[in-house]
């Protein structure tokens, strides 16, 4: 039924259509018609109405042409202006460029020649501090030889032990007034002869009395210190009555070559012996011919009479005039050298003043090179920019003309086309007329079409309305129909997903189930090799605690073998110097044996043993006591005296009583050789000599020791305290800088830290404790820094070059770097050689070196600050 009543309403539906069809095509005919004829009308208003447009734009345009050419001619005036004052200032700047360039020239130049002067300057000054040094070092030679005698002198060396005694450590019981030879000058060519000629005579003690020198005597005897002479002051005494002397051809008297000062010189005078100083040896054997007064040449050898020489000397030997001679030579000298180096002080002092004032002339002529380069680097870019400018200029002319020419031929075109266009806007007002008439005739005709087709229209929309019910109608029950077909299949789509899901879920239950299962076997089996793992570690940590105590017992058997060693050391020491002691010593019992018996120690030796395996080693006492003689009568009251006792008591004598024995009669015989005594001194100097070195060796070796020793214990504690104090720094900023973990330093040897190396450990956030040596290059780089700043803190610097130390660092440890750096800029200036711009940011002052031009480098620096 709805069928039905579709199709009926569907015929009607189309009977109307087409009526209305009919009369819609009129409609659009007469439409085509009205439109056309609108099309007409609107075209010439179109056309009209751009024609007015383009009237009023090309008066706009005629306008502002106008307004561009007014604009042009005043910009050709500025840019007039701008070109003069571009060239004025092109050339103001080639000329400055010019004067730099010539004052950096000369410049140059003065900064040569001043280098070159400082370059003298300071060789001169070289040379001057070394002569200098080589005088100092000659001055001080002097000055200590010069101690060194007078030293001698006052300890009176030259002299024997007796007259030594009573002149140095009589302390007042004898008043001495010095030695014969304190009052006595010579020139240098005859002081052999003198000394050889007056021997002991020069070393007699002056004093005032002879109760004085019965004193000097009975101190002499009383500390058996030999024999001694004296000279006595006595007003008392009969004239002087000298000898008229001999006079020979290079015979000089010791009189004439003798100069005697002082208080007691007329005494003096008295006691010097009649003697001859003779120029050469024939000539003194001719004059000893002539007398019996000692008759000496210049080398000191000595004729008593025709029948006595003595002669020969040691090249060692010194003499008294010798040792003031050499005394007042190097005080002279002394002072000379004084003088000389006061002279070259000064003179170095104004080198230095010229070497100061050529290095500040040339730090300013450097300074003043450094400011011309900056000039002509400004002068260059002044005349760059200026040459720029102009040719800006001349290009702006060049557009300027060329708007000009090109606003002068848009105005002429815009007046011709304002003509044509008011000649065609006539044309267009008629046509306008035309086709508005014809308008009107075709709205008319339209109106009444339109009328017959809204009644059409009216039938066909209540057809139209029917049929769409209809249509409506049967579409929803299609609808309904389809919906209800979808929702069947939706429900069996569900059902079969919901199946397909229980599946999926049943066999992923299985295999979960089988997953924990295997989970917990291998939990179980990663627990038993846990366990295992554990014991093996246990194990290993017994054996090192093992290893470790095995080479501690190692380390303390070292040491021990160490101060062994050391204590062999030290006494190979003290036999090497006992050695040398004892050759030394055999040395010298060598000499004096070849000096007292003409025979060397072996043949000494040898021909003891002979005297013992003979039995005759044994001294004779009666023989020594027997030849003994009566000195006076007091001696031999007191032989009288002895008794039976102490006379077989003297019977039997050891060898060294025997010597003692021999030797007081030696002594009490007098002087036989006149070269014994200074043979003697020699000796007793060379043994008083080496004695004090050896004392001074021993001395200074024990000096030494204690030295070291005290120094080992102040670098000790030095060193464990910096240690201490280091190593609290540098955990510290080993922290900071790595944001974390821990680090340390350890001694190689605890129980000697001056010689034991350091071991650094470092860990890292997130790793374990280890070498630095392992770590990688930016951990060992950020390591080293950490440990530089702990230095640092403990003992700072006032400056310190860091030469791109931040290299291998990445952008957070640069920045934590160069917080730790800011911290310390209180106490240490820095010098950073860098690359990083992080780094650069914190600079003060920046230095950049750039090589413009291949194997120039040029230095630009900048102030922040």
């Amino acid at each position: 039924e709805a069928s039905r009543a579709r199709d009926a309403a569907a015929a009607a539906l189309a009977e109307a259509s087409a009526a209305q069809a009919r009369a819609q095509q009129q409609i659009e005919g007469l439409e085509a018609d009205v439109e056309a004829a609108r099309a007409r009308v609107f075209a010439v208003l179109n056309s009209a109405t751009a024609l007015r447009h383009a009237m009023e734009h090309a008066a706009a345009q005629r306008d502002r042409v106008a307004a561009t050419l007014a604009k042009l001619d005043v910009e050709t005036d500025d840019l007039r202006r701008e070109t003069e004052t571009a060239g004025a200032d092109l050339e103001s700047a080639r000329e400055a460029l010019l004067r730099g360039r010539s004052a950096l020239e000369g410049c140059a130049v003065e900064i040569a020649t001043r280098e070159s002067e400082l370059v003298a300057a300071r060789a001169r000054q070289e040379s001057r501090a070394r002569a200098l040094r080589e005088r100092e070092q000659e001055l001080a030679r002097a000055e200590a030889r010069l101690a060194s005698l007078v030293e001698l002198e006052a300890s009176r060396a030259e002299f024997g032990d007796a007259a030594r005694m009573v002149l140095v450590q009589a302390n007042g019981r004898v008043g001495q007034q010095g030695a014969v030879a304190d009052y006595l000058e010579v020139d240098r060519p005859y002081e052999c002869a003198v000394e050889a000629c007056l021997g002991d005579l020069l070393q007699c003690v002056v004093v005032e009395r002879h109760d004085q020198a019965a004193s000097g005597v009975a101190l002499v005897r009383e500390h058996d210190a030999g024999r001694c002479g004296f000279v006595v002051i006595d007003p008392a005494s009969n004239g002087y009555h000298p000898h008229e002397p001999i006079r020979m051809a290079g015979i000089v008297p010791i009189s004439e070559v003798l100069r005697v000062s002082g208080p007691h010189a007329s005494t003096i005078r008295k006691v010097i012996p009649e003697a001859y100083i003779a120029d050469s040896f024939d000539r003194a054997v001719a004059a000893s011919r002539q007398t019996l007064a000692p008759v000496a040449t210049l080398e000191g050898d000595v004729l008593r009479g025709s029948h006595l020489v003595w002669g020969g000397a040691k090249a060692e030997a010194r003499g008294i005039f010798a040792t003031r001679r050499d005394i007042k030579d190097l005080r002279v000298q002394s002072a000379a050298w004084r003088e000389n180096l006061a002279r070259a002080a000064e003179e170095t002092a104004r080198l230095d003043l010229a070497i100061a004032e050529a290095t500040s002339a040339v730090a300013a002529l450097t300074a003043e090179r450094h400011r011309q380069e900056m000039a002509i680097v400004a002068h260059e870019g002044h005349v760059e920019r200026a040459s720029v400018d102009a040719d800006r200029l001349a290009r702006k002319a060049d557009v300027i003309g060329l708007e000009r020419r090109q606003a002068e031929q848009e105005r002429a075109a815009l007046d011709g086309r304002y003509a044509e266009a008011e000649t065609a806007i006539g044309r267009l007002y008629e046509d306008q007329r035309r086709a508005e008439a014809a308008l009107s005739e075709a709205q008319a005709d339209l109106m009444s079409a339109r009328d017959a087709v809204e009644a059409l229209s009216a039938s066909s929309a209540e057809a139209r309305a029917a049929h769409a019910a209809m249509i409506e109608r049967a579409a929803a029950v299609a609808a309904e129909v389809l919906r209800l077909e979808e929702a069947a299949d939706d429900v069996e789509q569900r059902i079969a997903a919901r199946a397909a899901e229980l599946d999926l879920a049943r066999t992923r239950r299985e295999a979960l189930l089988q997953a924990v299962t295997e989970g917990g076997r291998a939990l179980d089996q990663d627990i038993r090799t846990l366990e295992t793992l554990r014991d093996d570690v246990r194990q290993a940590d017994e054996a090192v605690a093992d290893v470790r105590g095995r080479v501690d017992a190692q380390d303390a058997a070292i040491r021990q073998a160490r101060q062994s060693l050391e204590d062999v050391r030290a006494q190979a020491g003290d036999l090497d110097v006992a050695r040398a002691t004892a050759e030394s010593d055999r040395a010298h019992l060598a000499q004096l044996s070849v000096e007292t018996t003409q025979c060397t120690l072996d043949q000494v030796m040898a021909d003891v043993e002979q005297l013992e395996q003979a039995g005759e080693a044994t001294p004779d006492a009666a023989a020594i006591t027997a030849e003994e003689p009566d000195l006076d009568v007091e001696e031999g009251e007191a032989e009288a005296g002895t008794s039976p006792a102490a006379a077989a008591a003297a019977a039997v004598m050891t060898a060294e009583e025997a010597i003692a024995a021999l030797k007081a009669k030696v002594e009490r015989l007098g002087p036989v050789n006149m070269m014994a005594i200074e043979q003697f001194d020699e000796l007793e100097t060379r043994h008083t000599f080496l004695t004090t070195q050896r004392k001074d060796l021993i001395d200074s070796i024990a000096q030494t020791t204690d030295t070291i020793r005290r120094i080992d214990e102040t670098s000790t504690r030095r060193f464990n305290e910096a240690f201490a104090a280091i190593q609290l720094n540098f955990q510290e900023t080993f922290g900071t800088l790595f944001g974390g973990g821990r680090a340390g330093l350890a001694l190689i040897d605890e129980n000697d830290p001056l010689e034991s190396g350091i071991d650094i450990v470092a860990s890292p956030p997130g790793k374990r404790l280890q070498n630095v040596q392992l770590l990688s290059g930016g951990e060992k780089a950020l390591t080293a820094i950490a440990l530089m700043f702990a230095i640092f803190k403990y003992k700072p610097s006032p400056f310190c070059l860091l030469d791109e130390i931040d290299a291998p660092l990445d952008d957070a440890n640069v920045g934590r770097f160069v917080e730790m750096l800011q911290g310390m800029l209180d106490r240490t200036q820095f010098i950073l050689i860098t690359h990083n711009r992080r780094t650069m940011e914190i600079a003060n002052r920046l230095y950049g070196v750039t090589m413009e031009e291949p194997g120039v480098s040029k230095l630009i620096s900048v102030q922040l600050n």
